[in-house]
């Protein structure tokens, strides 16, 4: 039987939290788009365009190290494709920007004005999966859909 390898889940906030992740989500995808705007449009090499426009993007747009790094690697990723390019409001995250702590079912992310603690809203069957996967993230994704946020959970 194969079992989920992605958990789904929205979590609480505060109204200043909330301006911290829209204020994140918002500079992440306006990253996205001004580094496919200023580099040339054949560029789709990670090194090279972090090389070219990284000290910017952190400067500029205030994003931590790692999500600037992320933005790099949308942008190449998403050049690869040969559809129309479209950046989503969302924000990913791997295990430098984002942990979980099983006493209070809490998860850090890292935002624009530094690191947030958000209660998890999740079951129980949510809980035994990642206490299963030993807490380990592998990458999560943070996108708000219908006034909420939400945490798509690699393990």
């Amino acid at each position: 039987m194969n079992e989920p390898r992605t958990i789904s889940c929205t979590f609480n906030t505060t109204f200043a939290q909330i301006v911290k992740i829209d204020a994140t989500l918002s500079a992440f995808k306006l990253a996205c788009e001004h580094v496919h705007r200023s580099i040339p449009p054949n560029l789709k090499n990670e090194v090279a365009i972090q090389a070219l426009i990284y000290h910017q993007i952190r400067e500029e747009f205030h994003l931590p190290a790692q999500l600037a790094i992320h933005v790099i690697r949308r942008v190449a990723n998403t050049r690869k494709l040969p559809d129309q390019i479209v950046f989503s409001n969302s924000t990913v995250y791997d295990v430098r920007s984002i942990s979980l702590r099983p006493t209070d079912w809490t998860v850090s992310l890292s935002t624009v004005a530094g690191r947030e603690r958000f209660p998890l809203v999740i079951t129980n069957y949510q809980r035994g999966l990642l206490l299963q996967h030993q807490l380990k993230i592998k990458t999560a994704v943070l996108s708000s859909k219908l006034d909420r946020y939400w945490l798509t959970i690699k393990i």
